[in-house]
């Protein structure tokens, strides 16, 4: 019975480089393809979900009107769910009391998916409510609208809009020219997302 030949360096060479092909494509598949991997512990739960819900019109003009049919909403009929890991960055305009979720190529392409018709970002949503959880606790909620729209909406709204192919949900304290102060501008900054973000570097504030 002859022995089995002793693997030489060729081999040696051969079989790492499948090795390392190998570690390199369950990496991409651990990813979820070549986008930006997710951030949060595996397995763990999203810490943030903005919970978006078709066009239904207006409920209230002012945050305490629109609290109890935000809180009547039932998360099983939402139109999508936006987490941490569907956002690329985090930015505060401290100039104009907002801050942007710009989202990654992937979940805007969902997003898109959605309404395959929808000629502007607005149109996927609407005038649809959105209520923003963090960790299982509400933390604000409000209406997309359209940034010219001439409501005088005393809550947050989201103007939705597009930047080198990926959509940004731009959340602004109040639709209206006035009513807008302190209180309005810290509901749509909590201090927890501005953590969350902070940690990885995926926050950046303009003037």
């Amino acid at each position: 019975m002859p022995r089995a030949r002793r693997s030489g360096k060729g081999d040696w060479v051969a079989r790492r480089a499948w090795i390392l092909g190998g570690l390199g494509l369950c990496g991409v598949l651990a990813c979820g393809g070549l986008g930006r991997p997710e951030t949060r512990p595996a397995g763990s739960p999203a810490r943030l979900r903005i919970v978006l819900y078709e066009g239904i019109g207006i409920h209230g003009y002012t945050y305490a009107a629109i609290l109890p049919f935000l809180d009547a909403l039932d998360p099983a009929e939402s139109l999508a769910t936006v987490t941490e890991d569907d956002v690329e960055s985090y930015r505060l305009h401290e100039a104009r009391d907002g801050v942007d979720f710009v989202l990654t190529a992937d979940a805007s392409a969902r997003l898109r998916a959605l309404r395959p018709s929808a000629r502007l970002p607005h149109d996927l949503f609407g005038e649809g409510p959105f209520v923003v959880f963090f960790d299982g606790q509400r933390l604000y909620g409000g209406l997309s609208y359209l940034p010219i729209g001439a409501a005088a909406l005393l809550h947050p709204v989201i103007h939705w809009a597009e930047e080198d192919g990926k959509l940004v949900a731009a959340v602004r304290p109040v639709q209206a020219p006035f009513g807008q102060g302190p209180e309005e501008v810290r509901r749509i900054n909590p201090p927890e997302i501005e953590a969350l973000f902070g940690a990885d570097g995926r926050l950046t504030r303009q003037p």
